[in-house]
């Protein structure tokens, strides 16, 4: 039986999430690592309540990397990336959005990144909207029956490329998750640390609730309302890793040869998405965003400080900050949890899910005031703060 501690962790979580840690538990007394191949890691933990190393075909998608890596801010220098994104309605809001997002797309690629865009759209762009120049974007046109579906419709240009060879990384980002080259580049660094394995990196993203220089930054996906928080902090390669219970982002970043591998494993899974090139109306926002990819991937970031803060994208619509009672971790105290979490591993093997605490709604009015209560007093919210 699962250790008392573990239950007592467990006891506040939904029966499907406590199922499926209560399983791993049984396994392995906590998570733990395999080896299938020569130079193959696979991490068995939970998160978003899937187990990656228990999805078949199991193995990496490619052996680990070797030689030099690459010098500073040149992972992605004349790299081609294909990026897929959707946007829905007519309005103005949706529109300067866009912009934005677009904006810096092609920041990246006036810095060296061959970038080419495919936007996937429920109405035309107004006349008035101004493409950057010298950025390669692609529109298509859908009826608003395809639903959240809409989110999925890259697959079908990136299965196309894929079998192609026509690109070196692939990226889907929503039309209000504002990728820059910096967040580029840490994913490329980092997929190239991981290669080898079933973990790959992501992004976390975050809101203000000013838009005021320093404003404190709120994990979206880290809602107190929403435990656990930290699933597993694990080590690879000489450096630590957080893995994110909710590892939603928006968006998702794959080399080449683990998008043609997730593909094959995709179609030898069969099932539903078995042929990815196919829609489904009723599917969640979420799964074609990025969770799609959980069966065989795990999701993690950086727990150094410096590196950590290249994953973090801004969601810029700020809403469930600004226009919602919901509440949010600030990335000082998730990654001082985690820090503490690789520091308590003993018996547990530092795999107990960690939940933060706190209020778990305030009106955005009171958050506002607790937040300029607390920058008045010195607290350390956001990750450069923390000493």
């Amino acid at each position: 039986m699962p250790d008392k501690q573990y239950l007592q962790t467990l006891t506040p979580l939904d029966a499907r999430t406590r199922a499926v840690y209560a399983s791993l538990l049984r396994e392995h007394g906590g998570p733990g690592v395999r080896s299938d191949e020569a130079g193959c890691m696979l991490y068995d933990f939970v998160q978003q309540r899937q187990r990656s190393y228990l999805s078949q075909p199991r193995g990496c998608c490619e052996p680990p990397a070797t030689g030099p890596e690459p010098a500073e801010g040149h992972c992605m220098a004349g790299k081609r990336l294909l990026v897929g994104v959707p946007s829905f309605g007519n309005d103005a809001r949706t529109w300067s959005l866009l912009a934005v997002v677009l904006a810096s797309l092609d920041h990246a690629r006036r810095t060296g990144v061959d970038v080419e865009v495919g936007l996937d759209l429920t109405d035309p762009l107004p006349p008035s909207f101004q493409l950057p120049d010298g950025l390669r974007v692609t529109q298509w046109r859908h009826s608003a029956s395809v639903k959240l579906a809409l989110c999925g419709m890259y697959r079908r240009r990136f299965w196309a490329a894929s079998a192609a060879g026509t690109h070196d990384y692939y990226m889907m980002i929503d039309n209000d998750v504002n990728a820059s080259r910096e967040n580029l580049e840490a994913l490329c660094v980092q997929s190239r640390a991981l290669s080898g394995t079933n973990l790959m990196p992501g992004l976390l993203r975050y809101e203000t609730l000013t838009d005021e220089p320093g404003a404190t930054r709120y994990l979206l996906d880290h809602m107190l309302r929403s435990p656990p928080h930290i699933s597993y902090v694990l080590r690879h390669g000489g450096r630590d890793y957080v893995a994110a219970h909710n590892p939603m982002q928006g968006s998702f970043f794959l080399p080449a040869a683990r998008m043609a591998c997730v593909l094959r494993k995709s179609e030898a899974r069969g099932g539903h998405g078995a042929d990815w090139r196919d829609f489904h109306p009723n599917g969640s926002l979420e799964y074609y965003e990025s969770l799609w990819l959980m069966p065989w991937f795990a999701t993690v970031v950086p727990l150094e400080a410096e590196l950590a803060q290249r994953h973090f994208v801004h969601h810029l619509t700020d809403k469930y900050t600004r226009r919602s009672e919901v509440t949010m971790a600030t990335p000082a105290a998730f990654f001082r949890a985690a820090s503490n979490f690789t520091r308590d591993r003993g018996k547990t093997g530092g795999s107990r899910p960690i939940t933060l605490l706190g209020a778990r709604r305030r009106r955005p009015q009171k958050k506002l005031e607790v937040e300029r209560r607390e920058r008045e007093a010195g607290t350390p919210h956001n990750l450069w703060e923390v000493g």
